[in-house]
């Protein structure tokens, strides 16, 4: 199935974007273990935090590693950021070990306003927060057989288009066991399997997987952010 097609059934392609929004990058926040990136799917170097990456950059990580990418401005907190409530969200993705994510697309209207978000996550697993969205905004991410649709919270995607949503809610739409498209909504708690083609109980959040990244010695000197807390919101260690 074309990524397209899912996206016209999940009813993202929305009026143009605002011209106020402008091309965006994505910082790493955290590296555990080791990760590398690339800009031209060709040359590839070691990842370390506060490396900024554009639209088609790509990232893997090892096996045993972990990469926390932040979509908003880093310096968000010294722009007068609220702090309460959705706000202390980020929009922040954790790559889990073994994962392979590229970034598509990436424009915002301000320091802490998503407008479009592509991800192709290729293989692997990732975490992720996200700020409720607003107006034309669109947050998708494609998994292999079609597109996922962020609406804000917590969530879990996996390459093969099981999605986990802890808080908040999913829109996934994908091509299931019978060759069909299905267009699934994944409330908080909830799972979506494209091939059993059900909404079910989400398992409990793997604690191991979302706690607090240990810094790897290549990025252990970079100054302390903001980082997610899949359970909780947004902290800082």
């Amino acid at each position: 199935m074309a990524v397209g097609t899912a996206a016209l059934v999940l009813g993202f392609v929305a009026p143009a974007m605002s011209q106020t929004a402008s091309p965006r990058v994505a910082t790493i926040l955290h590296v555990e273990g080791k990760a590398r990136y690339s800009v031209d799917n060709v040359t590839w170097q070691p990842l370390k935090a506060g490396v900024a990456l554009n639209l088609g950059g790509v990232i893997q990580t090892a096996d045993k590693s972990r990469v926390d990418v932040l979509f908003d401005d880093p310096a968000a907190e010294s722009k007068g950021a609220d702090t309460s409530g959705d706000s202390q969200i980020a929009n922040v993705v954790r790559l889990l070990p073994g994962t392979v994510l590229a970034i598509d697309r990436l424009t915002a209207t301000r320091y802490d306003a998503i407008e479009e978000v592509q991800l192709d996550l290729r293989s692997g697993q990732i975490l992720g927060s996200a700020r409720k969205l607003t107006g034309t905004a669109k947050y998708e991410v494609k998994v292999a057989n079609g597109v996922v649709g962020i609406r804000g919270g917590h969530f879990k995607i996996y390459a093969n288009g099981v999605v986990d949503s802890f808080t908040g809610s999913l829109v996934a739409a994908e091509t299931v066991s019978d060759g069909t498209l299905a267009t699934k909504l994944v409330p908080a708690g909830k799972r979506f399997d494209p091939v059993a083609n059900l909404v079910t109980d989400a398992p409990p959040l793997d604690k191991k997987e979302s706690n607090p990244i240990k810094e790897s010695s290549s990025s252990s000197n970079q100054p302390q952010r903001m980082v997610p807390d899949i359970t909780g919101g947004f902290r800082k260690y």
